[in-house]
């Protein structure tokens, strides 16, 4: 079984590499786990883990709320399952992955294997984030959970909130100075990626209802009025010129 939860391209990676051995309890309550290691690296290469059963899950480093200093020591201690206290919260997360796979709230996966590892660092060494170093991150997760899902009408400033664990208005206090309004924030990621479409010709024969439903609009005349208030043009003006008209709202 190999499960991949790996970012985009450009950003230092964290990997977390969890192997499973045949039959055996091991030292803990996920059936036949019997190692943990972590890896901090610049590339997303292939990397082989023995046995050939593994749950590998990628992160970036900038959402994990953890100096980068103290995150690579605790990469260097090895197989984490022999320090068991300090691998039982990678241990219950990962049991809750594999049992629970539809858990609420939504978008938030990611964001709560940053916050366990950042768990499992402070375990290690001793040292909790500084309130700047989860601000920081808490940022860089908003920004991973909009990239991933602006196309989901279900996200919303509440369930932003519910993934990262704070209340609405800390999420508002957070986004305030660096994203501006966050229902913004996401009205224009949506905008964005609903332009993206337009201007495929691999979605030319797609209606402006279409687009808009998948790139998490209501309605087209919510788009419209995105994708005019960020780019200043409409859905007709985006698509490519063999698909100009087809589309119909």
């Amino acid at each position: 079984m190999i499960v991949r939860m790996v970012p985009g391209e450009g950003r230092r990676l964290v990997t977390i590499a969890m192997s499973f051995g045949a039959g055996g309890s091991g030292a803990s309550p996920v059936r036949g786990l019997s190692d943990i290691r972590i890896e901090v690296a610049d590339d997303r290469g292939e990397k082989e883990f023995r046995p050939l059963q593994a749950l590998i899950i990628g992160l970036e480093e900038s959402m994990i709320p953890a100096e980068s200093g103290e995150l690579r020591r605790v990469a260097e201690l090895g197989n984490l399952l022999a320090y068991r206290d300090l691998a039982s919260p990678l241990v219950e997360r990962t049991w809750t992955m594999l049992t629970q796979p539809a858990e609420e709230p939504p978008f938030g996966e990611e964001v709560r294997w940053a916050q366990t590892l950042s768990i499992v660092v402070a375990r290690a060494t001793g040292v909790s984030p500084s309130a700047a170093v989860v601000a920081r991150a808490r940022r860089a997760q908003v920004e991973r959970i909009v990239a991933l899902f602006s196309g989901d009408r279900r996200l919303t400033p509440d369930t932003i909130a519910a993934s990262l664990g704070v209340s609405r208005r800390s999420l508002y206090e957070l986004a305030e100075p660096h994203f501006g309004g966050i229902s913004e924030y996401i009205r224009t990621a949506r905008a964005m990626r609903a332009a993206r479409m337009l201007a495929d010709e691999s979605f030319r024969d797609r209606s402006h209802a279409e687009i808009a439903r998948a790139t998490g609009f209501s309605s087209t005349k919510h788009m419209t009025r995105a994708l005019l208030a960020s780019n200043g043009l409409s859905p007709a003006a985006l698509r490519p010129d063999t698909a100009e008209g087809r589309a119909t709202a």
